[in-house]
């Protein structure tokens, strides 16, 4: 019964820490995918020619003043690149489709930069039919944030609700659902975002098991040594 009891709890436990780990990695996505959408705004609203000089300017002070991102460029209305903040020609290649936020002139997909071999997010700004505004950063810059419980294996994985992995952190789906480990769920209502996070549940329940049994040791050590001891007081005492 006590052990059922711990388990039990242990497991109760355990589902609050990976709620609060999935929904504290969401907000921390949702103000890294903010902070680069008034990036974009703040390029558009500069009013200035798309690559133009005076475009270039303020979008190299944007980078230089709003952490993660890694290129902020121009891309026609179909998405293909034209410049970047240094004047370059913007190449990325399409990874996964754009995706609709709630807001529709905002634009999330997963893009290749240079041949990098790695995946970025592009966030996209609809400034019109033929010119959007676009931050590009790692999408390990998403994971940055996740604030996991040390003492426990964990995993994480951020996809777009198209399905496409943004970023994973030890995500093994056989191995989160096989051994039956605690998962917690967030999604955001502004942007296409689906997160999923774990614990290992037997490890949470036998370091638990393994507190109650070094307790209940202790507690009959305890009871010898105060039984022992209260023996020889009274011996003492019947003594002449």
């Amino acid at each position: 019964v006590a052990n059922y009891s711990v388990r039990n709890s242990a497991i109760v436990q355990l589902q609050t820490d990976v709620n609060k780990t999935a929904n504290g990695l969401l907000r921390h996505i949702e103000r890294t995918l903010g902070d680069s959408l008034e990036a974009l705004i703040t390029v558009a609203n500069a009013g200035a020619e798309a690559c133009s000089r005076r475009q270039l300017v303020v979008m190299r002070r944007t980078v230089f003043e709003v952490d993660g991102i890694k290129e902020l460029g121009v891309s026609g209305g179909d998405g293909s690149g034209i410049c970047n903040h240094i004047g370059d020609d913007l190449r990325v290649r399409t990874v996964s489709v754009p995706i609709q936020s709630t807001n529709r002139n905002v634009l999330l997909q997963i893009v290749e930069v240079r041949g990098s071999g790695k995946p970025a997010m592009m966030v996209s700004w609809v400034v019109n039919s033929s010119e959007r505004e676009v931050a590009i950063f790692p999408t390990s810059v998403l994971l940055s944030g996740a604030m996991f419980s040390p003492a426990d294996r964990s995993a994480a994985i951020i996809k777009l609700t198209n399905g496409a992995t943004v970023a994973a952190r030890s995500w093994d789906n056989e191995l989160v659902e096989a051994r039956g480990w605690t998962v917690g769920t967030a999604t955001s209502t502004r942007y296409p975002i689906a997160i999923k996070a774990a614990y290992d549940t037997d490890q949470r329940v036998n370091r638990a098991l393994s507190v109650m049994n070094f307790i209940n040791a202790a507690g009959l050590c305890l009871v010898i040594v105060m039984g022992a001891l209260a023996i020889r007081l009274w011996r003492m005492h019947e003594q002449p």
